[in-house]
């Protein structure tokens, strides 16, 4: 067995890096979502996510403008690959546990041969279909933790499940739809350009939601605190009133 160089040391230990991190994100999201909503979740994941590939972009002079002709493509990709894809794993991460979503997500490679297949007219061998199959039987396995009998009985394989699962698929399509993109322009450019496309929508969405949930929320202070006949224990009403108004304008 050949001991790794310098050079192939760091690119296996960045490969482990991002194995490790995207591991742990699955348990991040199960987390957060005791108390964030899915679509809250999605927006933040905007917000640093912007950040870090921004920083990344500036820092190794790669940034450039792209043209005009490009940016619906990228738009479309950031809806596909970005806000949906974020979509379906929050949504799903609600019910399903964090282990079998990783299982689940880790499909994609299997969808990604399927789809070149058909889009790109690309060959499956007969080991790969083989390794299809396999990766198939896997998955039952997990989500029925080995009953396989349970799919039919209906007490296995939740709708949580099932929108982690569709992730994989989407997942795929855009990567195999990012390749065009991939052809002109950096990955780190791209996803600059994808993330930042999506977060507009996003971050929409994001601001609707969390304008009717401090809505719900100052409705129910006002109430509490207009019940309260005590003057002398109404200051602190006025301050949280205030402090929610102050979220509502910056929602």
């Amino acid at each position: 067995m050949t001991t790794p160089t310098g050079k192939t040391a760091l690119p296996l230990l960045q490969g482990l890096f991002a194995v490790t991190v995207w591991g742990a994100s699955f348990i991040a999201t199960k987390i957060a979502l005791q108390d964030l909503s899915p679509m809250t979740i999605v927006v933040l994941r905007f917000f640093f996510g912007i950040l870090v590939v921004a920083g990344a972009v500036v820092a190794t002079g790669q940034f450039r403008r792209v043209p005009g002709n490009d940016v619906g493509y990228l738009a479309l990709l950031g809806f596909i690959g970005i806000s949906f894809h974020q979509w379906l794993q929050s949504t799903g991460l609600q019910t399903a546990q964090a282990s079998t979503t990783a299982w689940l997500v880790s499909t994609t490679p299997v969808f990604m041969a399927i789809l070149a297949y058909f889009m790109l007219k690309e060959k499956i061998s007969i080991l790969q279909a083989g390794g299809i199959f396999v990766a198939f039987a896997g998955v039952l396995l997990v989500v029925t933790n080995g009953d396989l009998g349970a799919l039919t009985a209906g007490t296995q394989g939740g709708w949580g499940d099932l929108l982690v699962l569709v992730s994989a698929p989407n997942w795929a399509l855009f990567s195999i739809l990012s390749r065009r993109m991939l052809e002109s322009y950096s990955a780190s450019l791209t996803m600059l350009y994808v993330v930042g496309r999506r977060s507009v929508v996003s971050r929409t969405a994001g601001r609707g939601h969390c304008r009717r949930v401090l809505s719900r929320r100052a409705g129910d202070r006002f109430r509490h605190c207009g019940r309260r006949a005590d003057r002398r224990r109404r200051h602190p009403c006025r301050a949280e009133r205030q402090r929610l108004i102050r979220a509502l304008l910056a929602c």
